[in-house]
């Protein structure tokens, strides 16, 4: 055989085995339903980093304020820090992310560095949690479906120019 006449058996060869590997991976797709629930969006996902950006926005704008005042060291300006976020507290309880961020500030997880111009904020092992029960569907369509329950954690960093 000459080596012209065995390339289209070769590419004969190749087409029919990407069909049947294709067919038979179709095939166990459409007969297996293990799957019993399917997240639906990823608004889900989306609203934790929205929360995430809101808490890092909130964090800013208090530790501006507290730029402002005077202050000699990282302790002094971490201590001032902590004390404005509490006055916002009974604000804040009433959402679940932000009450957890006072306790989070409560347990001592915030740290602030000088870093030359620059004032670092750290909110370290921050964690953000959601819970829905809209974003799930059910292939046996049935009424009472689990809560998604998302836990996202993370360390913020905030990064403001020293006033």
């Amino acid at each position: 055989m000459s080596k012209k006449s065995a390339t289209p058996i070769q590419i004969l060869i190749l087409t029919l085995m990407a069909l049947a590997l294709c067919g038979t991976t179709l095939f166990v797709f459409l007969t297996n339903r293990t799957a019993e629930r399917i997240i639906l969006n990823a608004g889900s996902i989306q609203e934790i980093y929205t929360k995430e950006e809101q808490i890092k926005f909130f964090i800013k704008q208090v530790a501006l304020d507290v730029a402002k005042e005077n202050f000699s060291n990282e302790n002094e300006f971490e201590e001032k820090l902590k004390a404005k976020i509490q006055e916002y507290a009974p604000e804040l309880e009433k959402d679940p992310v932000f009450s957890n961020l006072i306790s989070w500030v409560k347990d001592n997880n915030l740290k602030v560095e000088f870093k030359g111009e620059k004032i670092l904020v750290k909110i370290l092992n921050f964690e953000i949690y959601l819970s829905k029960k809209d974003s799930l569907t059910s292939f046996e369509k049935s009424e009472s479906l689990p809560e998604l329950q998302i836990i996202h954690k993370t360390n913020l960093t905030i990064e403001i120019e020293k006033p």
